[in-house]
């Protein structure tokens, strides 16, 4: 009888192991086009990461700007007239009484 195997992996030499080997041929490990695609992806993840970070900060600076205006409105809405920037300080002076 002849055997044919057709799973292509080595035939076991010790009979009594019973865990079969499986060979996976995926090319060299460290070719320089893996290494580079890894590269590359690894600059794209952190480009991201730091357009996120720059967004975020963005937006906070624009939300604060907003409230800071706000607040600016309502003080120059509850100052009294008399205390604007033209306006002279009443002064007493001798002359006068």
């Amino acid at each position: 009888m002849i055997r044919i195997n057709l799973l292509g992996a080595p035939k076991p030499k010790n009979k009594r192991s019973a865990v079969p080997t499986v060979s996976l041929e995926m090319g060299e490990p460290g070719s320089a086009r893996s290494k580079v695609l890894i590269m590359v992806a690894l600059v794209a993840i952190a480009n991201w990461a730091y357009w996120n970070r720059l967004d975020k900060q963005s937006k906070a600076i624009a939300r604060n700007m907003q409230l800071a205006e706000q607040k600016n409105r309502e003080l120059q809405m509850s100052r009294p007239a008399t205390w604007s920037g033209n306006a002279r300080p009443i002064t007493t002076s001798a002359a006068w009484t």
